[in-house]
């Protein structure tokens, strides 16, 4: 039981490992239908096999509003959407933990940089996976119900 619960201590106990993820090439209006389709509401942006930025819901609607108050037209909008490719709005200063990382520590950057997700990625800067607030939280009530029925 003791070395079950020091694995709940690390990052990868809780991360996601089955990624949504996009090309630098693809288009913001396909990153929408992404989000509107998937329920997520952060996509790593990928250059191959490499993570080269992240994209949130907020990201987006920032790039919406931008867009309402410069212009007076829907075809223009429509347009920019489908030809300007996600690397326009895209976070390209990543801060990402790797598996091993203590779950505390994630909760910290969390916090510190009001995030909602980390990448998480290996010693070579490949993408394994994403934690998320929402998978700590999660994980930190599992492993408080397990201790409480010992």
């Amino acid at each position: 039981m003791q070395a079950q619960l020091a694995d709940t201590k690390k990052v990868e106990y809780f991360m996601s490992k089955d990624l949504i993820s996009v090309s630098k090439n693809t288009s913001i209006k396909e990153v929408f239908d992404l989000f509107k389709s998937s329920g997520l509401s952060h996509l790593p942006v990928m250059d191959g096999e490499f993570l080269v930025g992240m994209i949130s819901k907020e990201d987006l609607l920032e790039i919406l509003l931008r867009l309402n108050e410069k212009t007076s037209g829907r075809r223009f909008t429509d347009i920019y959407l489908r030809t300007e490719n996600v690397t326009k709005i895209m976070s390209m200063e990543l801060i990402s933990v790797q598996k091993d990382d203590h779950r505390d520590y994630a909760v910290e950057l969390l916090l510190q940089n009001k995030f909602h997700s980390l990448p998480v990625v290996d010693e070579d800067g490949r993408l394994i996976g994403m934690v998320t607030a929402l998978d700590l939280l999660k994980g930190y009530y599992e492993v408080l119900f397990r201790m409480s029925s010992l």
